[in-house]
């Protein structure tokens, strides 16, 4: 993957993973972005995970990737406390290392999903890493991808003010608990939407 740079004086740096089920699970992970630059040694941790800035952070990303959607004609992905949790923990391993890579183990630790897909990034803000995300083609298509009802995200920000993002997105198998939450989800969001615009 390509170090992408938003802004002439800021850096961010991303990579996209997809999971695609036909039969039989297919994972693709694509390769992260400027990985060998981390350091062995753990990083003092400016925000963790669940601290409010770092909550907040996530809630921008979460919102960001919904108004993305909603400009393509897409439905919102609701926010899975289970996907968020797996987020928080992975991007706490990556700020603690200051190396950028996947969770590969996402696709086990996770049941009953029948598309999984994750991007992870860091940069000087959230807004640095989301035009990034949306300007590589990879980490567009899993922002984009009609088929995710679900999204988590884990922020963690470094000693130096960098930030350090996990999103995993999933479709859950119908029928199951995460499947009928997402579901409800997405329709309290899109009647409160269209309330809102019907009212604004």
């Amino acid at each position: 993957m390509p170090s992408l740079r938003p802004q002439r004086s800021r850096r961010a740096t991303v990579a996209a993973a997809a999971v695609a089920v036909a039969g039989t699970a297919v994972v693709a992970f694509a390769g992260p972005a400027n990985a060998a630059t981390g350091h062995p040694h753990h990083a003092n941790l400016m925000h963790t995970p669940h601290s409010s800035a770092a909550r907040t952070i996530a809630l921008e990303f979460i919102d960001n990737v919904n108004q993305a959607r909603e400009a393509h004609g897409l439905p919102p992905v609701a926010t899975s406390p289970r996907l968020t949790a797996i987020a928080d923990r992975h991007s706490r391993h990556m700020a603690e290392r200051r190396q950028l890579v996947h969770n590969l183990g996402l696709p086990n630790i996770l049941g009953n999903w029948v598309e999984l897909g994750e991007n992870v990034g860091e940069g000087p803000t959230e807004g640095d890493v989301h035009q990034a995300f949306m300007q590589s083609a990879p980490h567009r298509a899993n922002v984009l991808d009609p088929r995710y009802t679900q999204i988590g995200v884990g922020v963690m920000t470094d000693a130096s003010g960098q930030v350090w993002v996990t999103e995993d997105f999933r479709r859950p198998a119908r029928g199951t608990l995460a499947f009928e939450s997402s579901m409800r989800q997405i329709h309290e969001m899109t009647a409160h939407h269209a309330n809102a615009r019907q009212h604004g």
